[in-house]
């Protein structure tokens, strides 16, 4: 039941009065509030400057707006708690009127809680950071998608002085919940021992030492107790990681909003050095062509996370035709029902002016029914599908047209090439295996299921179809069959993988050194050291075809292109020379040099390309210097054209 209070009588106010006459304006305050006149109390304690019972006193009497203004003047920062009290009865108009005015007074906390109230984040932050506050001015930028704003706040604060293990546990999670392992963990491993932050911090630190895959692991759980390092763009909880390469992770998380589960693709790279721009490029690249794509065959983007960046994309449970091919064989049924997937995607995107450039096992991916979907759009390219695109070996080895392969322009035949050895693989395991037919693995297929296939895999562009439509339509008039029923021959399709291969993968004779009877290609075999390996992956992630081949890997051995050897009295022109500076510039763009660039290490290929020769001795050098050996070598060749 609601107090009753008695109107002022003139009596009481002559008391009132008669206080204040006598400069007991405390007491005249008390006696106008035990009177209920809550707004007199409120001018008396202002008067008396006692500001914080002033600020109460215009709290009962419903003037929240002046209750505010005066707590302003009352609360510092170690009473934020009345203070936000006030900010919080405030309505949304009053609010925005207050914050600027508290804010010319350089009340600044007072100012940042009033920009709250009135939801505007932006301008909260820049209080809170005026006022010293930048954990939460952090906050506030971090929630409107400010992220460089909210690491600087923090990051200054930490140079400025103390306490500083507050604000490196406050960056290492801002850090931690958008997928940036490396700086996280350079603050969260600075928290002193004797903090009370620093168990709970290891705990964080683990979590990314296991993301950056420096500690084993199947899977990433963050701990359970601390739920903020999971959780990622305020609303995707991280469920564990199931992909990684160089440039990006892929994590299976859960979408608070929705209640989903989702992919969240994360892009992971060093904004400074050229391979981290090329993968940023190639990530943009994606999300804009998801931006344009919808079609039930094509994996979706959900959301984009400019400042991530990262995408969310929705959940394929089934995994990848890699995963797939490795528990069971493919039926001919259903090995076409995939490729007809795939093509029913292509048709689309070739459509819209969108090559994929990179069809491969890998990125096929299942929902949990079963279906087909087209992903990783990221080394597409945009263009006029009636035009050819950049001519530059962009894609896979394995499944890569042999136009792309030579370094000419790519086509949306060149898709369907790649269409047509996934699906060769899919029946006859042995990708690439150009030389074994359907019809020799699967009793039920005939001759004309090989014409099919072939078709889609000719060499010459031009032998194959014309469109994903006519692919799609030149398979669908065939029957495939629903059962597998193997021939009796060498090659055995096993429930433990797509491997239906030759015995004997690797062949040596004394003219033509080792062959790859898969792949029916020449190699060359090195030992699989640390240092190889690191040059390996730079001149497969240089993509030029100015460089020698990186083929493959297995647990001991490096397998790379074989070379030819060039007869002494060659001689280069000067296009010969533009070609094998851009193969260099190309490996000196991914942040390794080559060391030796001399006449052994340079040879002709076949079809007569020129080309750097994998080092296997490593040499102290530069990319100064590599460039230097190179103009001295081209003088040289060039010379004997004289």
């Amino acid at each position: 039941m609601a107090r009753k209070t008695n109107p002022p009588t003139d009596a009481n106010a002559n008391s009132i009065d008669a206080l204040v006459r006598l400069e007991r304006l405390d007491d005249a305050a008390e006696l106008a509030l035990r009177q209920g006149d809550p707004t007199r109390a409120s001018g008396l304690f202002e008067r008396a400057c006692m500001f914080e019972r002033a600020a109460n006193a215009s709290r009962v009497a419903g003037d929240h707006k002046r209750a505010f203004e005066l707590g302003a003047r009352a609360c510092d920062l170690d009473h934020l708690d009345s203070l936000t009290r006030f900010a919080n009865e405030l309505t949304v108009e009053q609010a925005a009127n207050m914050a600027p005015i508290v804010s010319s007074r350089g009340q600044h906390a007072a100012a940042a809680l009033a920009w709250e109230r009135a939801s505007s984040p932006l301008s909260a932050a820049g209080a809170w950071d005026r006022a010293g506050e930048a954990i939460r001015a952090a906050t506030n930028y971090e929630n409107e998608g400010a992220l460089v704003d909210a690491a600087r706040v923090l990051e200054r604060a930490i140079e400025q002085g103390d306490p500083t293990d507050a604000h490196r546990f406050a960056l290492g999670n801002l850090l931690l919940r958008h997928g940036k392992w490396e700086g996280a963990l350079r603050q969260l491993q600075r928290i002193a021992d004797a903090s009370a932050l620093h168990a709970e911090a290891q705990e964080k630190v683990t979590f990314a030492l296991r993301a950056l895959g420096h500690l084993p692991h199947s899977e990433i759980i963050p701990p359970a107790a601390h739920v903020g390092a999971s959780l990622l763009f305020g609303r995707y909880e991280v469920v564990r990681e199931v992909a990684s390469t160089a440039n990006a992770r892929v994590l299976e998380c859960t979408d608070r909003l929705t209640g989903q589960r989702v992919a969240l693709k994360m892009l992971a790279f060093d904004p400074v050095s050229p391979h981290g721009r090329d993968a940023l490029v190639r990530f943009e690249r994606e999300v804009h062509i998801l931006m344009r794509v919808n079609h039930p065959r094509i994996v979706p983007m959900l959301d984009y996370m400019k400042d991530g960046p990262a995408i969310a994309l929705a959940w394929m449970g089934g995994g990848t035709l890699d995963d797939v091919m490795a528990k069971i064989p493919l039926t001919p049924a259903r090995a076409c029902e995939i490729a007809l997937s795939v093509l029913h995607a292509l048709a689309e995107a070739h459509r819209l002016g969108i090559i994929h450039r990179d069809i491969k096992p890998s990125n096929v991916l299942f929902d949990d029914a079963g279906a087909a979907h087209l992903s990783d759009f990221g080394a597409a390219h945009i263009a006029d599908a009636s035009r050819t695109v950049t001519a530059a070996i962009i894609g896979s080895h394995g499944t890569m047209s042999p136009e792309q392969q030579r370094g000419e322009p790519a086509t949306i035949r060149s898709d369907l090439y790649s269409v047509g050895i996934v699906f060769r693989t899919m029946l006859v395991g042995a990708q690439g295996f150009t030389h074994q037919k359907p019809s020799h693995v699967h009793a039920n297929l005939s001759a004309l299921h090989d014409e099919a296939i072939a078709m889609l895999c000719a060499e010459a562009a031009d032998d194959r179809p014309p469109n994903a439509a006519e692919a799609y339509a030149a398979l669908t008039r065939l029957s495939w069959p629903n059962v597998v029923e193997l021939q009796n021959t060498s090659v055995t399709m096993t429930v433990n993988g797509p491997q239906s291969q030759p015995k004997e993968r690797y062949e040596h004779s004394a003219q033509e050194g080792w062959t790859d009877r898969w792949l029916a290609t020449r190699v060359s075999i090195v030992d699989l050291t640390d240092a190889n390996l690191t040059l390996a992956r730079a001149f497969a992630k240089a993509l030029h075809p100015g460089l020698q081949r990186i083929l493959r890997t297995d647990a001991t051995r490096l397998f790379v292109e074989a070379t030819a050897a060039e007869s002494s009295d060659a001689v280069w022109n000067s296009s010969d020379a533009t070609w094998l500076r851009s193969a260099l510039a190309a490996l000196h763009k991914t942040g390794c040099v080559h060391g030796n660039i001399d006449e052994s290490h340079i040879f002709r290929t076949r079809s007569g390309i020129l080309r750097l020769r994998f080092p296997t001795v490593h040499r102290a050098s530069t990319a100064e210097r590599d460039a230097a050996d190179l103009d001295l070598l081209i003088r040289k060749r060039s010379a004997t054209n004289i």
